[in-house]
């Protein structure tokens, strides 16, 4: 009777040590599957601020003179903060683990977080000028 009491204790041992190897292992996977999603979202976020910005840089340049638009770059990617830049003719669009880099058309202005005013005078692009 006795042996009988310890093999049952020895199998529900195994079986809660089991139960339990099988929920890391599945909160291993589930985590390292979260973070690629996290990833891949900052990557679209990143790429999408900067192919807008670069759309209304192209627009600005092929349109003809006397053309004005505003248009809004997000305070953040969601939740994540962000840095966006041109020097020359290089836009950059970075947060602290993705960039996108894109060559654009000279303008004459920088970019900004918020609402921008792209405007095309006498053949040169400006944005953000008074």
């Amino acid at each position: 009777m006795r042996s009988k009491k310890t093999q049952t204790a020895i199998e529900f041992i195994f079986l809660v040590g089991v139960a339990f190897s099988l929920t890391i292992i599945f909160l291993v996977a589930t985590r390292s599957q979260l973070k690629e999603l996290t990833t891949t979202e900052e990557i679209i976020l990143v790429r999408d601020v900067g192919s807008k910005v670069q759309n209304e840089i192209n627009l600005g340049a092929r349109v003809e003179d006397g053309y004005t638009r505003v248009f809004e770059i997000p305070q953040k990617l969601e939740t994540r903060d962000y840095n966006i830049t041109i020097n020359d003719n290089i836009l950059v669009v970075a947060t602290k683990n993705e960039e996108y880099v894109a060559i654009i058309p000279r303008v004459v202005g920088n970019i900004q977080k918020g609402n921008n005013i792209i405007k095309r005078i006498e053949g040169v692009v400006y944005l953000n000028q008074e």
